[in-house]
């Protein structure tokens, strides 16, 4: 993971990972690319972000990506996951998920 992001920097290229099958908590730490102590440009979430109860995505971006899709115009904006995006169910099992989290690393 640390090459990857050293080539991705000197290539000036993104680097996304995946954390679907490896976040929260399966290789340890919360997420894998904390182990390796890397920061990818992209990150993208799901199936434990709601504890495994309802389909729910999310795609994470450092602040230089957030700003290059910022806009008032939607035709601009990221599409990162429409299908699973935006369901207050699934957003409020994520938040209960989430705090539960938190709870069990204090």
């Amino acid at each position: 993971m640390r090459r990857l992001r050293t080539l991705a920097d000197k290539y000036d290229l993104l680097l996304i990972f995946d954390e679907i099958f490896t976040g929260f908590g399966r290789t340890g730490s919360m997420f894998a690319c904390e182990a390796a102590g890397v920061v990818p440009d992209i990150m993208t979430l799901s199936k434990a972000l709601t504890g495994g109860t309802m389909a729910l995505a999310a795609t994470i971006a450092t602040p230089k990506i957030f700003e290059a899709f910022l806009s008032d115009d939607s035709t601009h904006a990221l599409m990162h996951g429409p299908t699973f995006m935006a369901n207050a169910l699934a957003c409020a099992a994520a938040n209960a998920s989430l705090d539960l989290f938190s709870s069990e690393r204090a």
